[in-house]
């Protein structure tokens, strides 16, 4: 009987851990450093529900749809990505970035915001049929009006919510957030089962984002009414214009690849580059895109030394995830492709590379993107921005049509490797952080990365199950370095998840 202390022990151990993490999840207390870390946690968790229902409802009207039926709805969304991102306002941000109350600006922001609305649906149903024709698809007249009701009703959600970001409060801002994902996948598989046709996935979009506005007045008790006062509207505005244009200089970032790759080579090119893309830049420039969405109001909150602090502790912490990711895409792309994709893929090897450099380069520096926005160096941010967009335009020219769908990803590699550097370097002079300190902040990620190019020299010679090996064995050495890191470096032990005998937890 004694001998089964031992494991009765390391279960309730373990069970207690696994109980105060979950609580620690979700607690909103702590310091500014615990709720940032957990925002970041509820981000990846947001993410990560609205894929899984996007890939089931994918499984299931794939089988009943036709691909003119994806390609009609892509065809609305296109119509509506476009001029929606051309007449965003940017007032979230700008109410997010102000230092003092809100409340006062919540009516005018909020007016603002569905007279924009109501004025993008009209002028998207106005062009319905002349984008139609455009596309030659003039069955997408209607659903392209339908989707653009989506803009609208976006207006109408709760202006309050801005308040959960502001207050790093990510559990109660997801939950309103995601709310869409199941009403939406209901809507499509119901609806694709009795129409079999392009306006269950239409539907579905509306659906979800009716939920969405719903939900936004269940999570914040704030309650808006039309006003729109002259004085706060133009301030809103002033400050709001940068972000606006800083959204329209991201948008023909993220787009312009796939249209020049599309329309100069093709829609098989396009296909290889964004399947690419997707392997490369979700581990990456996902994860640092959820990460900068938590520190552009965490930065906004703090003081100038706190925020010195940050920036090297975001930074220290993002690179020892994205650097490792990183080296396993560039040292072992053949593998992971193999792995993944199987053989027919072999021709993104080389883009992969490339953009795994790209998606390692935005992860970090958005870091510094999110650190201007906070401070108010907004036209600093923007001009970075632009200099992305036209350096791309110079690359594309110059290596696309030599190099193909290989020359989009270097150009995209290049650009990011420059323009985010710079990005780093403008910030952390705002901040008085010398390069050597920057330098020194990524050296740990750099240690995680290690391991992948050792393992890549001392495989070279073997075939494809023994680099597949080979790359096993450099992800655990890389995974051991990383938590001895995170333990060491960054403080997360049992104790700091309220486990007060680790003791316990070794069992």
């Amino acid at each position: 009987m004694t001998q089964a202390q031992p494991p009765q022990r390391s279960s309730f151990g373990l069970t207690r851990l696994a109980r105060s993490a979950v609580a620690w999840l979700f607690s909103a207390e702590g310091s500014m450093k615990e709720r940032a870390l957990r925002g970041t946690i509820w981000l990846l968790i947001a993410e990560a529900i609205t894929r899984l229902a996007g890939v089931v409802k994918l499984a299931v009207l794939g089988r009943l749809l036709s691909p003119r039926d994806f390609g009609v709805l892509g065809i609305a969304l296109l119509v509506q990505q476009w001029i929606g991102s051309f007449t965003q306002t940017g007032l979230s941000s700008a109410l997010i970035q102000k230092n003092s109350d809100i409340r006062g600006y919540l009516n005018t922001a909020w007016t603002i915001g569905w007279i924009r609305g109501s004025t993008v649906f009209a002028l998207i149903w106005w062009l319905a049929p002349p984008a139609a024709a455009y596309f030659r698809t003039p069955e997408s007249v209607g659903v392209i009006r339908l989707t653009a009701l989506c803009l609208l009703l976006w207006e109408l959600a709760n202006p309050g919510v801005v308040y959960l970001r502001r207050e790093l409060d990510f559990r109660r801002d997801v939950a309103w957030r995601i709310s869409g994902a199941v009403p939406g996948l209901v809507a499509g598989v119901v609806l694709g089962v009795l129409l079999r046709n392009v306006w269950a996935l239409a539907v579905s979009l509306v659906a979800s984002r009716v939920a969405e506005v719903i939900a936004s007045y269940r999570v914040h008790p704030y309650r808006p009414r039309p006003e729109l006062e002259g004085n706060r509207a133009r301030e809103l505005m002033h400050t709001s214009k940068w972000f606006s244009w800083m959204n329209i200089a991201g948008f023909l970032e993220y787009q312009l690849d796939s249209l020049i790759t599309a329309r100069w080579l093709g829609a098989r090119s396009l296909g290889y580059y964004q399947v690419a893309a997707q392997l490369a830049l979700l581990p990456t420039a996902g994860l640092g895109g959820q990460v900068a969405a938590v520190l552009f109001p965490a930065f906004a909150r703090i003081d100038e030394g706190s925020r010195r602090r940050g920036f090297l502790s975001a930074l220290s912490a993002l690179a020892l995830v994205l650097l490792p990711a990183a080296c396993a895409l560039a040292f072992f792309p053949r593998v992971l492709v193999r792995l993944a994709l199987g053989n027919q893929w072999d021709a993104i090897v080389a883009a992969l590379v490339w953009l795994a450099a790209a998606g390692t380069a935005r992860g970090l520096g958005g870091v510094g993107t999110a650190l201007l926005q906070a401070t108010g160096r907004l036209k600093a941010a923007m001009i970075l921005q632009l200099v992305r967009v036209l350096l791309l335009g110079a690359l594309f020219c110059v290596l696309v049509p030599r190099f193909g769908f290989t020359g989009t990803a270097a150009s995209v590699g290049v650009a990011a490797l420059l323009v985010d550097a710079a990005q780093l370097v403008v910030a952390a002079r705002v901040l008085s952080v010398r390069a050597g300190e920057v330098i020194t902040a990524l050296r740990w990620g750099a240690l995680a990365g290690l391991p992948f190019p050792v393992f890549a020299l001392l495989s070279g010679a073997l075939d494809l199950s023994g680099r597949a090996v080979a790359l096993l064995l450099a992800s655990l050495v890389a995974l051991g370095v990383i938590l001895a890191v995170l333990r060491a470096r960054f403080g997360l032990t049992a104790a700091a998840l309220g486990v007060s005998d680790p003791a316990e937890v070794r069992g």
